[in-house]
């Protein structure tokens, strides 16, 4: 499994190329489902499969939402 930090995530930076890969390493390091991950979100969980097969990317808040929790683990908060 990928670790966090390699997820290397900048707002800005998502395409249709790298978003599967980062949300699944993100689901994976914070043991969040899907489920979970759309309701923190605040976003369907149609929506978080989309970005997890790479169809869609996240919007700017939920990128910048993202970006705050890896953050706050990486600051040994809780996720």
């Amino acid at each position: 499994m990928a670790k966090l930090r390699d997820l290397d995530i900048e707002v800005t930076d998502w395409t249709l190329k790298n978003s599967g890969p980062r949300m699944k390493t993100l689901l994976a390091h914070t043991r969040k489902t899907q489920v979970q991950l759309a309701t923190f979100l605040g976003v369907s969980v149609t929506t978080i499969s989309r970005w997890v097969n790479g169809h869609y990317i996240p919007d700017f808040r939920a990128r910048r939402t993202i970006q705050n929790l890896l953050e706050a683990d990486e600051r040994g908060g809780r996720v």
